[in-house]
C-alpha cells in the first residue's frame, strides 16, 4: 500500500521516503496518523483494511 503525503507534511513529521507510519483511531472515529508505533493496546486501523 502506497500514500502521497505533501512535502510540507513529511517536513514537520520529520519523515523520509521509505519511513512506517502509523494510523490509529480515535474513541469517537477520528483517524491519527504518527511517525511513532503506537501503543499495543491502541487499535491500528491499517491492519484491520490489511486483512
Amino acid at each position: 500500500m502506497a500514500a502521497i503525503f505533501p512535502d510540507e507534511l513529511l517536513s514537520h513529521m520529520q519523515l523520509k521516503l521509505g519511513d512506517e507510519l502509523y494510523v490509529t483511531e480515535g474513541k469517537d472515529g477520528s483517524l491519527f496518523i504518527s511517525a511513532k508505533k503506537p501503543d499495543p493496546a491502541t487499535h491500528n486501523v491499517l491492519q484491520d483494511l490489511a486483512g
